[in-house]
């Protein structure tokens, strides 16, 4: 079991090396999938740049490369309808032959699709990773 990040961990909008190497949030961000890339994230930690490779389809580039690929990513998307309709879209990781493995040490490539698998850029990304520290 990992250890818990509590308030008193946190300062100044840092953690604790311990607390993240025990499985907690190694990296996040939260970026307009809408926009050129590059991207600018509107927040993140541990999140050099974000890279789109096509329609829906990113690559988050870790500032601190992870010490292994064995991490968990976890994200959700806000979908971008011209009918002014919000609907919540998937983030997976991706893997594709010209991408290579998924878990990568340096970035992760997500993509934001519906359940059947139509793509989409999102008003809004978020993506979290959990260990590979």
């Amino acid at each position: 079991m990992g250890t818990e990040i509590r308030g008193e961990q946190i300062k100044d909008g840092t953690v604790d090396a311990v607390d993240l190497a025990s499985g907690g949030i190694t990296a996040w961000v939260n970026f307009d999938g809408t926009a050129s890339t590059p991207i600018t994230p509107r927040a993140s930690y541990n999140v050099s740049s974000v890279t789109k490779n096509a329609t829906g389809d990113y690559t988050i580039n870790f500032t601190t490369a992870m010490a292994n690929a064995n991490y968990a990513v976890s994200g959700v998307a806000m979908r971008n309808s011209a009918a002014g309709v919000v609907n919540t879209l998937m983030v997976v990781a991706y893997n594709d032959t010209t991408y290579g493995t998924a878990f990568k040490t340096t970035s992760i490539r997500v993509k934001t699709a519906f359940e059947n698998g139509t793509v989409e850029d999102p008003l809004a990304c978020c993506v979290v990773i959990f260990g590979g520290m």
